[in-house]
């Protein structure tokens, strides 16, 4: 599944959120997003990086399965989580399809992709300054989540290097 391009798995979602009941609602863009192959293969690789060692000595010293997830695995794997969630966040923050294919209908429920796209189509050329202006209002969200988390971000990609 990572090597199919993501817009081939739209009908497919679509028929599914429509046989849930789920189109017009947020649900549809929020499940959809939070399972991704590419993030699980993403922890998963990171997460067999963990060495077996410090997993034995916790258990050595009496820490039960919760505890060695909660105490070894999850600290350990703060890098890859905060890259997976700056993806994620990125990822449904630029979908355009998702919520056009989703939310169409209910103009108030519209992401901010959605309004962008209607407002630059409402006036053609005649409202560049302003869709330029709303451009950059959007991308600073974006902007500020990579410049608060780029360390944890960075970690996680030296932490999946070669050595």
């Amino acid at each position: 599944t990572l090597m199919i391009p993501g817009v081939l798995f739209l009908i497919p979602t679509y028929v599914i959120m429509y046989r849930l009941g789920w189109v017009g609602h947020f649900r549809s863009l929020i499940i959809p997003a939070s399972i991704s192959v590419y993030n699980i293969f993403l922890m998963k690789q990171f997460m067999q990086r963990i060495p077996d060692e410090l997993i034995d000595a916790a258990r050595i010293d009496g820490c039960g399965e919760l505890g060695v997830y909660f105490r070894i695995v999850l600290p350990l794997s703060r890098p890859v989580l905060t890259t997976v969630a700056i993806l994620t966040f990125m990822g449904s923050w630029n979908d355009f399809f998702g919520p056009l294919l989703y939310l169409m209908e209910d103009p108030s429920k519209w992401t901010v992709q959605l309004g962008l796209h209607y407002f630059n189509t409402s006036i053609p050329g005649e409202n560049a300054e302003q869709v330029w202006a709303a451009t950059t209002a959007i991308t600073v969200p974006l902007v500020l989540l990579y410049f608060f988390l780029q360390d944890q971000f960075m970690k996680a990609f030296a932490g999946m290097s070669l050595k």
